[in-house]
């Protein structure tokens, strides 16, 4: 008989695994955005260290530093997603840090406005994405979206 208790236990057993299954997360989304120059990252983190899925935006305005003043090129990386996901893709934990308000204008709105800025234009945006207050930050983004929409280069 021991070998038929085994099956009942066995078979109580797979509840308790799909319980766990749904609540615990397998994968993570992660996704991070620079505060100083709205380039952004993002890969799905698996167990044992494994990543698929990694992207990598460089904006226009960290080529610009890259190129120009490559010993001034900051990054400050902020989370802005950090999903985690059961088995069955499920979001099923929530991981987020506060971006700056460049976060909120995108590379389809900050690369095109970078191209058509001068040196010294872009090199004082990134100064003060660096050095700012974020509400002078959050003026300056306003701005630039504002820019953006009345011009042909959108």
């Amino acid at each position: 008989m021991p070998f038929n208790d085994e099956i009942v236990q066995i078979s109580h057993r797979p509840a308790g695994d799909a319980f766990l299954a749904v609540i615990i997360p397998l994968s993570w989304e992660r996704a991070y955005h620079c505060d100083y120059t709205g380039s952004t990252k993002s890969w799905a983190a698996w167990p044992l260290g494994f990543q698929t899925d990694y992207q990598d935006r460089k904006s226009k305005l960290e080529d610009f530093v890259e190129t120009k003043f490559p010993s001034e090129l900051n990054n400050k990386w902020v989370s802005y997603a950090g999903t985690g996901r059961n088995i069955f893709g499920q979001n099923v934990i929530y991981a987020h840090g506060s971006p700056n308000p460049l976060f909120y204008i995108s590379g389809s709105v900050l690369d095109p406005w970078c191209a058509s800025k001068s040196d010294t234009e872009l090199k004082q945006v990134y100064d003060l994405m660096i050095h700012g207050e974020r509400d002078e930050i959050q003026r300056r983004v306003h701005e630039i979206q504002l820019e953006f929409e009345a011009s042909p280069y959108k």
